[in-house]
């Protein structure tokens, strides 16, 4: 199956993973802390991130920069 998207629509997508690449890289603890009270209202939960968890939404954000600058050079 192949997906046709127009040149804007690549480009905002293009912007919406960057512009969610450098949340995860330069506000880890805003997400966890987002993440934290999205569990406990919407599913009645307690998640408590762990002293690594930081480290772990940065490497996400790398992998999300990482898979965007490859998909940009494939389709060019």
């Amino acid at each position: 199956m192949e997906i046709r998207l127009t040149d804007r629509e690549r480009r905002l997508g293009e912007f919406l993973v960057a512009i969610a690449a450098l949340v995860h890289l330069l506000a880890p603890r805003l997400l966890l802390g987002l993440a934290t009270r999205a569990y406990r209202l919407g599913l009645a939960v307690e998640f408590e991130p762990s002293e690594t968890a930081p480290r772990r939404v940065r490497l996400v954000g790398v992998g999300m920069a990482v898979a965007l600058a490859v998909a940009r050079r494939v389709a060019d």
